[in-house]
């Protein structure tokens, strides 16, 4: 609630502090006193456009503020946090404009340095202003929204939505990135495919390069190396190497068996002496064939190797070039992929895992498209529903507004709220609140066209019908004194001038209501009324004293004497007379 307001060299006022209560306050006094200098002040601390000549003649500066007190939790501290300004939640909020001759407006809260479109916002969560500004909210869908998703069935059905809505955007955003992930996926998935063909048909194995090498190697030297081959089988063949071995060790074998008769027949000590050493020859015989032996062995054994050397080096022309097709097609494969030769099969098996985690981001991608559109669905069902209760509370808040009509001598008025679909895409458009569109229309005469009310009806039904929708707005709540505080419903109500051009008993009903008013909300009302004024619970007068540079505006509380000869005033005019005391004694203690 507001609970003071402070003014300095603002238009005719010099310096004031004006303290406000809860419940009803009443602001009178004659015709230019200056109670819209008061309202404007107000106006201005909540980021409304200063009034030209807004500084005092004879000050530098003005300065307007504005101080409430409003729950840890209310709305309007949210949104100061969300936009940087950080505060103690258990002190009071004092928005503050000053103004220079020279140099725009600065504002403030709690001497924080903020703009006047965040004091404007914050203002407009704070006040609601009635009466000649009817026309500005009442013409206002959002204004009207706000009034029929007070109904509690239609906010938590809002608070679902919003719920939904969240839930598909961020749905929404994750399947949209992913599918952009996916078409680079198509592409890279594409190039993957046409890579692993390359490579399969290359078919690369480990290790080939070395092989293929030594084999293209051994090839290109085949007939050099094969005419070698045949000249050293030559010169054992024909050089008759295996022959002349053969042939010593025969004649060998020959000797060792002569010596071996001869032997046998000297026996004893007086045969000749080498006869007698025969044994000795024998064994040296003997190990010399065996060596000649073995040697034979090794040279079969080597023609055999020349003979196989010489099979492989006599390769056809035909397998050379098969054999250089697969060393450039390696060596090719190798600098389209760029990578050595060595690394294409570890390449290839990089490539195909890739391959196969590209199938897996598809998958997902899909299944986030899937789990988005079926979001989106839950949202719209909740929007629809959504719409039926605010059809349904729409009406009942229709029927509770035109049931406050009739006291307040609008009984000809017919009211009734137009639902239609927010243009454009149903979730973009609507958003969070769904996509409903609320307009207030009404008809002052029976046959006419439904009409919003702002062209529909005059400036005093505009300010009548605003009371009775407050009052609609008060019920749908059931809220105690303060209640008000922590929700979204803007906890003061200003009221400028709502009886104007009625009286008698309109002007008592316009009073009652408003006192009934000031029991779920804090109500200010601007008023020439008596009747009014009898209703407030509290009463304040402006006045204005003095003359040319002295001339000032102030504002004064009322005691009990002063009140009643205020509402005298207000009955009889300048002068007040013994039966106008009277009759404002009466209206106070009707009140």
């Amino acid at each position: 609630m507001l609970t003071s307001l402070y003014i300095r060299d603002f238009i005719l006022v010099r310096a004031i502090e004006i303290e406000f209560p809860a419940g009803f306050t009443a602001l009178t006094g004659e015709t230019g006193a200056g109670k819209s200098v008061v309202l404007s002040g107000l106006g201005v601390a909540l980021g409304a456009r200063p009034p030209a000549a807004s500084i005092r003649d004879g000050a530098e500066s003005a300065a307007c503020a504005a101080r409430f007190d409003l729950a840890p939790e209310h709305p309007v501290r949210r949104l100061l946090a969300e936009r940087g300004v950080y505060l103690d939640p258990e002190e009071p909020l004092v928005f503050r404009r000053v103004m220079k001759r020279t140099g725009a407006a600065r504002g403030y809260v709690n001497d924080q340095p903020v703009g006047a479109a965040l004091l404007a916002e914050a203002g407009r969560r704070l006040v609601e202003m009635s009466g000649q500004f009817a026309a500005l909210d009442l013409k206002d869908p959002a204004h009207v929204l706000a009034l029929v998703d007070a109904d509690p069935d239609v906010a938590s059905q809002r608070r679902a939505v919003n719920e939904a809505w969240s839930r598909w955007r961020s749905l929404r955003a994750r399947a949209t990135a992913l599918a952009a992930e996916a078409t680079r996926c198509d592409a890279r998935r594409e190039a993957l495919d046409l890579a692993l063909a390359d490579l399969d048909l290359v078919a690369p194995e480990a290790g080939e390069l070395a092989r293929v090498e030594a084999a293209r190697a051994v090839l290109r030297t085949g007939e050099k190396l094969a005419e070698s081959l045949a000249a050293a089988r030559d010169q054992l063949v024909r050089g008759g190497v295996e022959a002349a071995i053969a042939s010593a060790v025969r004649l060998l074998d020959r000797g060792v068996g002569a010596i071996s008769v001869e032997a046998s027949r000297s026996d004893g000590a007086d045969g000749p002496r080498d006869l007698q050493a025969g044994g000795g020859l024998i064994e040296r015989l003997r190990a010399a064939a065996e060596g000649l032996e073995r040697a034979l062995i090794e040279v079969v054994e080597a023609r055999g190797e020349i003979d196989r050397a010489a099979a492989s080096a006599n390769a056809s022309p035909d397998r050379l070039e098969t054999v250089e097709s697969r060393l450039f097609a390696l060596r090719a494969a190798a600098r389209r992929h760029g990578v050595p030769v060595d690394d294409l099969p570890a390449l290839r098996a990089r490539l195909a895992a890739e391959r196969l985690g590209l199938d897996d981001e598809g998958r997902v991608c899909a299944e986030a498209a899937t789990e988005a559109e079926a979001a989106f669905a839950v949202y719209i069902a909740a929007a629809e529903e959504l719409s039926r209760r605010r059809r349904r509370a729409a009406d009942d808040f229709v029927h509770r507004v035109s049931g406050e009509l009739e006291p307040l001598k609008l009984a000809r008025m017919a009211l009734q709220i137009r639902m239609e679909r927010t243009p454009g895409d149903a979730a973009d458009a609507g958003g969070a609140n769904g996509f409903d569109r609320l307009i207030f229309e009404a008809r002052t005469r029976a046959g006419a066209a439904f009409a919003p009310v702002h062209t529909a009806a005059s400036g005093g039904e505009l300010a009548r019908l605003s009371l009775a929708i407050s009052l609609a707005a008060a019920a749908e709540r059931r809220a105690e004194p303060g209640a008000l505080e922590d929700s979204e419903f803007p906890p003061l109500a200003i009221f400028d001038e709502a009886d104007i051009g009625v009286g008698g008993a309109v002007a008592a009903a316009i009073g009652e209501r408003l006192a009934r008013l000031g029991r779920s909300r804090q109500v200010i009302a601007v008023t020439h009324s008596p009747q009014v004024a009898a209703a407030a619970d509290i009463q304040l007068k402006a006045l204005r004293a003095g003359e040319g540079d002295g001339e000032r505006a102030d504002v004064e509380r009322l005691g009990p004497g002063e009140r009643r000869e205020e509402i005298a005033r207000m009955l009889a005019g300048a002068s007040v007379t013994r039966e106008a005391r009277a009759a404002a004694a009466r209206l106070l203690a009707g009140a």
